[in-house]
């Protein structure tokens, strides 16, 4: 099944690179998110049958290892081609570095991290470390919603020059619209792919081959 889920993948981007209009390139991607999502699936299941289950770990962080270390030649010939090959043209002519670094919206970006990274360690903590309903889980919580509230105000100044996140986006009912459907969606989608199995494992006490069966469903639609 993994062989036929690779041939299916390769189909589908065979079809998709060659799409001379937008039916037969949205063809080519379902074609290419069912191989995708086979191949996602039937590796975990391939991974589950061949390998103990106490030697399961050691396999998983050598193939996180492998997944990770692939990247490296491939991402040092992109740098080589990029410096070498590489020529844009700034229609506002030359920028110094100092120009450059100043331009970046440093107070904007600071306020954003802190505050999404304060609501993380509350979700993080809850239910875990701490209790839902102690002050541990509650005022980094508090404290990252405030944080969030504060920078769209003060990216909503106009002395701001280079506003990481320009208000004036959101201001139109088309845009907002697709921003939100954009943040559910993608919300929608991960929640599911990360929660699920452990759904199947901790409530419905299915064993890890059972939970990647029962994720054919989303494998085979995403």
């Amino acid at each position: 099944m993994i062989t036929g889920a690779i041939v299916i993948f390769i189909v589908g981007s065979a079809v998709a690179g060659a799409a001379q209009n937008i039916g037969m390139m949205l063809s080519g991607r379902t074609i290419q998110g069912i191989g995708g999502g086979g191949i996602a699936t039937m590796s975990e299941i391939v991974i589950c049958d061949m390998v103990t289950h106490h030697r399961r770990r050691l396999c998983a962080k050598r193939l996180l290892a492998l997944d990770l270390l692939i990247n490296l030649p491939i991402s040092g010939l992109a740098l080589v081609l990029i410096i070498t090959l590489l020529r844009l043209h700034n229609p506002r002519g030359s920028t110094s570095l100092k120009a450059r670094v100043l331009s970046v919206d440093w107070v904007g970006n600071t306020i954003l991290t802190l505050g999404v990274t304060s609501i993380l360690l509350s979700l993080t903590w809850a239910g875990t470390k701490h209790p839902w309903s102690s002050w541990q889980t509650i005022l980094p919580l508090a404290l990252g919603a405030i944080g969030l509230g504060v920078f769209l105000v003060y990216e909503a100044n106009p002395w701001v020059g280079e506003p990481t996140m320009p208000i004036r986006l959101f201001t139109k009912r088309t845009s907002a619209a697709l921003f939100a459907i954009s943040f559910i969606h993608s919300m929608m989608l991960f929640w599911v792919c990360y929660f699920m199995p452990v759904y199947f494992q901790a409530v419905l006490d299915a064993s890890p081959t059972r939970s990647a069966v029962m994720l054919f469903p989303i494998a085979t639609t995403t």
